[in-house]
């Protein structure tokens, strides 16, 4: 007897901000890794909210950039564990452009080991667990165009860690490299995000092959998240486009009229592409998802998403 199987397979490349790329004429990144201070400190010696507030850096505080951590490696083979414990403190400050002040602004931090704080001038603004994955904040309502804005982090990674996954908490029993170790402190880079008052959600954008998809056409499925950060419904139009290695447009799905009060979730799918170019280890083809928002005709957001489509079946 002999049976068939075929498998879509999909690959998304990983872009710096929310696996896709920034346009700098809807949305402004702006990196963050410099001109930071840190100090190690287990005892504060008063409650956090005060340390924050009344926080003064002197010589005994370290100028670095980030990515940074704490730790010691003793060297490439590493035969003990270089992880340290405790808790370390970032501070910088940053001043903001005053034509951006009807606009959304978030912090990204692409690491903090292992449990990140944030505050901004003074004022909590999040916490994240968990030092290996991405996290975004929504700092508009603690931010001041008229001073310098203080931005402080407080990255504290605990012995014996059992709430995270593949972390032992640096406290394995096996001295040597161990996968789920984690750095103490901001060890990967930061940026600012500056967006219209709606925009595409980190990771807003999600796109799969359908089970039909094969080598002759491939059908492929599209949801986006977006959300109105405003105190009022906004009517747009979402637009999504697939655009070949060159940029050229190969199908495209566009769907009008979407009132957004809040969190709102579109489903689309891309008109059948015929003969896709497919994703293989000696020709890695990539697609682009150009995804765009409107308002009253207006282009408001937009992020493009790397996008590769492989099929394989075999016979048995």
């Amino acid at each position: 007897m002999k049976l068939s199987f075929k498998y879509i397979l999909f690959f998304t490349a990983l872009g710096l901000i929310s696996c896709q790329s920034k346009i700098d004429n809807v949305r402004k990144e702006i990196v963050l890794n410099s001109d930071w201070k840190t100090i190690v400190l287990d005892s504060l010696g008063e409650s956090e909210a005060d340390f924050v507030k009344n926080l003064k850096t002197d010589a005994s505080w370290k100028q670095v950039s980030v990515p940074h951590n704490w730790d010691q490696y003793y060297g490439y083979r590493r035969m003990k564990h270089g992880n340290l414990h405790g808790t370390a403190w970032y501070y910088k400050t940053l001043e903001l452009d005053k034509a951006n002040n009807n606009k959304q602004h978030f912090l990204f931090f692409e690491g903090v080991g292992s449990y990140a704080t944030v505050w901004v001038n003074g004022k909590q603004v999040g916490e994240h667990k968990g030092g290996r994955t991405t996290f975004t904040l929504d700092i508009t309502p603690a931010i001041n165009f008229d001073v310098e804005n203080s931005i402080v982090v407080k990255a504290y990674h605990p012995a014996f860690i059992a709430d995270l996954p593949w972390v032992c908490g640096g406290c394995s029993g096996e001295w040597g490299f161990s996968e789920g170790s984690q750095p103490m402190g901001i060890f990967r880079p930061v940026s600012l995000i500056v967006t219209d008052k709606l925009r595409i959600e980190p990771f807003g954008v999600h796109i799969w092959s359908d089970d039909k998809t094969n080598k002759e056409k491939a059908l492929l499925h599209i949801t986006t998240e977006v959300k109105n950060y405003s105190n009022s419904e906004k009517t747009i139009t979402i637009e999504n486009a697939l655009l070949n290695a060159n940029g050229e447009e190969v199908v495209s799905v566009k769907t009008e009229n979407i009132n957004v009060s809040e969190l709102e979730e579109i489903k689309q799918t891309l008109p059948e592409i015929l003969n896709p170019k497919l994703w293989s280890l000696e020709h890695s083809y990539v697609y682009q998802l150009s995804t765009k928002i409107y308002e009253n005709s207006r282009l408001i957001d937009e992020l493009k998403t790397p996008y590769g489509i492989r099929w394989v079946s075999w016979y048995q």
